[in-house]
C-alpha cells in the first residue's frame, strides 16, 4: 500500500477524508481504488461520519427544487453551518452545491422514495419501472431491475432502508387495483419484491 505507512495508518487516515476527496484518491492507484471500495472501508468511513471524525461532517441537506414553468428540477445540498443564531436561534442553512442526477427522465421530475446513509433512492415519476439508487457524494447510480411480473396497470409502494448487519434492502410491493367493464373493483395479490 505505501513504503512509508503501514497499511493500517493509510485506512485510518483516508476513513476521516470526506467523500468528495475520496473520489478524487480513487485514481491514486489500483491498491487506494480497491481499498476505498471495499465494503469494509466503507463502513469505516461512514462510522467516522456518523461520529464526527471526518472533516465537514454537519449535517447536510438534500432539497428537490423544481421550476413550475419548465417542470424541470435539481438537487441541492444545504450544510446546517454548525452555528447558532439564525432566526429565533436556530442553526442557519448553508447552500453547499447543486447536484444534477446523472439519469435523464422523460418529464425530468423524479420522486425521492427515501434517503439512508447518504444513499438516495429514486423513482421515475413518468415511468414506474425507472428506480435507481444513487449515491450523490461519488456522482455513481445503479438502476433497479423493473418489477419481475407487473400486472396490467400497475402500481407501486416502495421502502428504502438498511437492516441491523447494515445492508441496503429497497423493498417493492407491485399490485394491481382497477376496474371491469361493469364497475366492480378487481384487486390482485400484491407481489412483495426485495433487493440488497
Amino acid at each position: 500500500m505505501s513504503d512509508y505507512f503501514p497499511e493500517e495508518v493509510v485506512i485510518e487516515i483516508l476513513s476521516r477524508v470526506p467523500a468528495k476527496s475520496l473520489v478524487r484518491f480513487l485514481l491514486v492507484s489500483k491498491t487506494w481504488y480497491s481499498l476505498i471500495n471495499s465494503p469494509d472501508f466503507i463502513a469505516t468511513h461512514l462510522n467516522n461520519v456518523r461520529l464526527g471524525k471526518t472533516p465537514n461532517s454537519s449535517s447536510l441537506s438534500l432539497v428537490r427544487q423544481s421550476n413550475l414553468f419548465s417542470l424541470k428540477e435539481h438537487y441541492v445540498l444545504y450544510s446546517d453551518g454548525g452555528e447558532e443564531g439564525g432566526v429565533h436561534g436556530r442553526r442557519n442553512l448553508i447552500y453547499f452545491g447543486r447536484i444534477y442526477f446523472p439519469v435523464k427522465s422523460e418529464d425530468e421530475i423524479f420522486r425521492m422514495v427515501g434517503i439512508c446513509d447518504g444513499l438516495v433512492y429514486i423513482s421515475d415519476r413518468s415511468n414506474r419501472e425507472e428506480n435507481y439508487l444513487w449515491n450523490p457524494s461519488v456522482r455513481k447510480y445503479v438502476k433497479l431491475p423493473p418489477p419481475t411480473n407487473p400486472p396490467p396497470n400497475f402500481s407501486t409502494a416502495s421502502g428504502f432502508g438498511a437492516d441491523s448487519h447494515g445492508d441496503y434492502k429497497v423493498v417493492r410491493v407491485v399490485y394491481c387495483e382497477g376496474y371491469d367493464g361493469e364497475g366492480f373493483c378487481l384487486t390482485l395479490p400484491p407481489e412483495v419484491e426485495v433487493y440488497s
